[in-house]
C-alpha cells in the first residue's frame, strides 16, 4: 500500500501540464484505497500512470521519461 495521508500533495499529469493537489479525503475499501483532493478522486492503480507523489517524478513522465 502507498504511503499517503491527509495534506500530502499529490501531482497530477494530463500529457501537458501538472496540477499540484492537497489530499483531503482517504477512504479504504476492502479491494483499494480511494484518495480524494479538491480536483479529483483517484485510487492507488493510478499512482506512477498520471499521479505522482513528487513533481519531479511528473516532470519526467512529461518529458518521456519512466519517472
Amino acid at each position: 500500500m502507498i504511503p499517503l495521508k491527509l495534506g500530502d500533495k499529490i501531482y497530477q499529469t494530463d500529457g501537458i501540464r501538472i496540477y499540484e493537489s492537497t489530499i483531503s479525503e482517504i477512504t479504504f475499501t476492502a479491494q483499494k484505497m480511494i484518495c480524494v483532493t479538491e480536483n479529483i478522486a483517484f485510487d492507488e492503480t493510478a499512482i506512477g500512470k498520471n499521479i505522482f507523489l513528487d513533481k519531479k517524478e511528473a516532470q519526467a513522465k512529461l518529458k518521456g521519461g519512466e519517472g
